[in-house]
């Protein structure tokens, strides 16, 4: 139950920020379209927040593609030894790494109608963002007549914006 609760508070966020998020443009992901789209956001959520964009949340099929970019049949965004154009680290052993000087995580609830398509790929400024939670309990309730045990995870959470535009989101073209 504690998975299940975790899975939606995450989905409500990443909704949370793909529906607040700066419209990022319509973009191809290769290599030059994800490098424009990584410095577009980052001008954008400096210029808008005063912030700096640190964090970078993706679907896992956009990890994937972001993973098979290459130059020249080198990959870009993979730790290899005398790889000359690293630009960051990521590995399909972990869903944490980093690109291009921001924080990488892979996020399976980030909804979209396809998984690679609009809002599948985030940018963010954390400061612009407070997430509050409660404290979560379970409680238990015992049915005597029929030896019934019922169980309920509870918790509350809400997030507020700060500062708007500290998100920017993927826009496909």
């Amino acid at each position: 139950m504690e998975f299940a609760y975790a899975k939606a508070t995450d989905a409500y966020v990443a909704d949370f920020l793909a529906s607040y998020g700066t419209d990022g443009g319509n973009r191809t992901l290769d290599a030059a379209g994800f490098l424009d789209f990584v410095s577009d956001a980052s001008v954008s959520i400096y210029k808008n927040t005063l912030g700096r964009a640190e964090n970078l949340l993706a679907t896992p099929e956009q990890w994937g593609a972001i993973m098979n970019l290459a130059d020249a049949g080198r990959p870009i965004y993979q730790n290899l030894i005398g790889n000359s154009n690293q630009a960051g680290n990521l590995s399909g052993q972990n869903v944490v790494g980093n690109v291009l000087g921001l924080n990488f995580r892979v996020c399976r609830t980030l909804a979209t109608a396809a998984p690679t398509g609009d809002y599948s790929i985030i940018a963010i400024n954390p400061q612009s963002y407070t997430w509050y939670e409660s404290s979560k309990f379970r409680l238990e309730t015992a049915t005597i007549a029929t030896g019934q045990i019922k169980v309920a995870y509870y918790g509350y959470g809400a997030i507020a914006k700060k500062v708007a535009a500290g998100a920017y989101k993927w826009m496909v073209a």
